[in-house]
């Protein structure tokens, strides 16, 4: 398991520090998801909150990005119906209490949600004093780290990516495809181990056709995730609901309210989008960015010994 707080980083080398890391991903397909099933579950059911990001076949119509929110909601039902899922990325985060701030506030409150939430708002400020004076003290810096474990936040991540195969017809938008093939998409591994699923409302006489009882499916990985009642983390994440709530749940509602009313019963803890977070706080909104500002902010932190993450993965 990697620790990543970026103490591979030296303050010399600081406008080179925007490196990407490799993550490790668990691809997960028909061929493995049986015997992969144990480790996604128990990592889940371990979790303290869990992210989900999608790929889809298109978005159909530009009404997705309507200002009047029934006609947007519309749109994004009409295009989580006719297009679909194709792949499913899952991270599961695991805070450690035993370390770090987490310990230093246990006696203050056994619920760790509670401290991530006090935290966010400090955690997403756009700060200029972080990339000024920090560099000059940074050797100092380092020494009080290493004595200032209740400066971090210790967490560790776990991220599967599910390979999804529609067994229904829906619509391929060529712009879609365009822009997975150049992300490295594979079309031939998804058509040839796809995990299969049918969307919308639950079917027992098909899903039997796709998995026994004892066996996983898409459907049942959704249904624990919604019975664990954790904190869901999305980026832009109300046409992702769309597509999830349709595709491995249950057909989507016609009317608005009754998908709100859903959601609410579905994730009672709570629904982050970050996308959303990042409008009220930074000046761009869209995922690379997020996520060069966030590491770029975190070795600042560091740097100024003032709380930051440490992310095991």
């Amino acid at each position: 398991m990697m620790t990543v707080d970026n103490d591979n980083f030296s303050a010399t080398t600081t406008s080179k520090m925007m490196v990407q890391m490799n993550v490790p991903c668990i691809m997960v397909d028909a061929n493995n998801f049986v015997r992969w099933w144990p480790s996604i579950t128990k990592c889940m059911q371990q979790s303290d909150f869990i992210a989900i990001d999608l790929e889809f076949s298109g978005l159909g119509s530009k009404d997705i990005f309507a200002s009047q929110i029934d006609e947007r909601y519309e749109a994004i039902r009409k295009a989580a119906t006719t297009r679909s899922i194709l792949s499913m990325g899952i991270a599961c985060y695991k805070i450690d209490a035993t370390k770090g701030f987490f310990k230093q506030q246990q006696h203050q409150s056994n619920n760790e949600h509670q401290l991530i939430m006090k935290q966010i708002s400090d955690c997403l400020e756009a700060d200029d004093e972080l990339s000024n004076d920090s560099i000059s003290n940074a050797d100092d810096n380092d020494k009080d780290n290493e004595n200032n474990d209740d400066k971090k936040f210790h967490i560790t991540v776990n991220v599967f990516h599910f390979l999804t195969l529609n067994n229904t017809e829906f619509v391929m938008e060529t712009r879609s495809m365009k822009f997975l093939v150049k992300q490295g998409f594979d079309f031939n591994e998804l058509s040839t181990n796809g995990i299969a699923f049918y969307p919308g409302n639950d079917n027992p006489s098909i899903e039997s056709s796709l998995s026994t009882a004892t066996q996983p499916s898409l459907r049942k990985l959704i249904e624990l995730l919604i019975s664990l009642k954790l904190p869901l983390l999305l980026q832009n994440g109300f046409i992702d609901l769309a597509f999830l709530y349709h595709n491995f749940y249950a057909e989507i509602p016609t009317k608005l309210e009754t998908f709100m009313a859903d959601l609410t019963e579905m994730f009672p803890n709570g629904i982050f989008d970050t996308k959303y977070i990042a409008v009220a706080h930074l000046s761009c909104s869209y995922l690379e960015y997020l996520f060069q500002f966030a590491q770029r902010n975190n070795y600042f932190r560091k740097l100024k010994n003032i709380h930051h993450l440490v992310l095991k993965i």
